[in-house]
């Protein structure tokens, strides 16, 4: 992001509370730093705990690429 001149430095704090921002209604009341860590300078990364991923096994089946049907099959 910043190193590769995405963001420039001043910004990136700003427009990573904007993208966490973006998730709160998603996420029904998590933190949204809890979801979109910053855990190293530089480094951001989303959560993948069980709390903040859900699925329609359904839909996923039912998916038009073969592969992400395969996939649920497994679920």
């Amino acid at each position: 992001m910043v190193g590769e001149d995405l963001l420039s430095a001043d910004g990136a704090e700003q427009a990573i509370r904007r993208l966490r921002g973006a998730f709160i209604p998603a996420l029904k009341g998590l933190a949204p730093t809890r979801f979109i860590e910053v855990y190293r300078p530089k480094h951001l990364r989303l959560s993948t705990h069980p709390r903040y991923i859900t699925f329609d096994r359904n839909k996923l089946l039912n998916h038009p690429h073969p592969a992400i049907a395969e996939l649920a099959e497994k679920l």
